[in-house]
């Protein structure tokens, strides 16, 4: 009768373990997603902010001689988005809405951001990271 039970859970795991493969897909919604950098969309694409925490290499320096530091958070729920600048104490308000849903892949959505309109993009590869276009600027977001 023991010799099941140390089958069973080994086997129950795993079976667990694929299912949050295949099925648990990275959503938007019920995270806090923290900014690493705001880069320019337009050439010459400077990064014009970067996360406090950032260590810069000789490498970055040219792309971010311009950047200055900030504490920016982006948490959504329920269709609504709020953007937390602790840096410089402004909130920015917005919406988001499912643009495509695809099994295994990055999840993508329109967003509205102080009237202006963008997409934001999650993929679960590497880690958790939230992309967002909107107006002149990419927003890069990592999952707290």
């Amino acid at each position: 009768m023991k010799f099941k039970k140390y089958v069973l859970i080994p086997i129950l795991v795993i079976v667990c373990i694929i299912a949050y493969v295949f099925f648990a897909k990275p959503t938007i919604e019920k995270r806090t997603w923290v900014l690493s950098y705001a880069q320019q969309a337009e050439p010459p694409l400077f990064v014009v902010a970067h996360n406090d925490d950032y260590s810069f290499s000789d490498v970055d320096s040219s792309l971010y001689k311009f950047s200055k530091p900030i504490e920016l958070t982006l948490e959504a729920e329920d269709g609504k988005l709020i953007l937390t600048d602790t840096t410089n104490g402004n909130i920015y308000e917005g919406t988001y809405k499912v643009k495509s849903w695809g099994k295994h892949i990055n999840q993508s959505y329109t967003v509205v951001i102080n009237g202006v309109e963008g997409t934001a993009n999650i993929s679960s590869k590497p880690g958790r990271m939230l992309f967002v276009s909107i107006g002149d600027y990419y927003l890069h977001f990592e999952v707290n």
